[in-house]
């Protein structure tokens, strides 16, 4: 059984056949400590007070797993296209290394978890990218008051997160 939930396929733009893992709601006890874990660490990046911070985008080996992996920001007003996107997602799959499992990519942005147009523009380019490498793609978004899964739905948002 998989960990994250159901397994679903989507075609992408040019024609590749990607596998996506969805989030369950509620997902499996690791997997949602580790997710509340990644919502904690950016609460501690980014200060109260600072509403925007610039959108980073991480590869990170399979969770549950190390809390770290190579990642890539978005300099504050500088906007990517669909190519320039998929080419940096593409790199962090490529410094990930080939591993057994697919590393889940992570997008920390402003705002509250639910629809956004980063999410789609960055769920666009994981797809192109994912679907070049064969690999099966874990997509989710992580906010300061939570994370969501924006094609399963599931999510979850804190009002006072508290850690250990």
């Amino acid at each position: 059984s998989k960990a994250c939930g159901e397994t679903a396929t989507q075609r992408t733009a040019t024609g590749h056949s990607v596998r996506v893992a969805l989030i369950n709601d509620p997902p499996g006890r690791a997997i949602g400590t580790a997710l509340r874990s990644q919502v904690a660490a950016l609460r501690a990046r980014s200060p109260r007070g600072k509403a925007v911070f610039p959108v980073r985008i991480a590869a990170l080996p399979a969770l549950p797993g190390p809390a770290a992996g190579p990642e890539f920001t978005v300099g504050s007003g500088e906007h990517l296209d669909l190519a320039a996107r998929t080419e940096a997602v593409g790199t962090l799959l490529d410094l990930a290394g080939d591993t057994e499992r697919p590393p889940w990519l992570l997008l920390f942005r402003p705002g509250r978890p639910g629809v956004h147009d980063a999410d789609a523009e960055w769920l666009a380019a994981a797809l192109a990218a994912y679907g070049e490498t064969g690999r099966e793609l874990t997509f989710v978004v992580i906010t300061r008051t939570g994370w969501y899964d924006p094609r399963s739905g599931a999510g979850r948002t804190w009002a006072r997160l508290r850690t250990a």
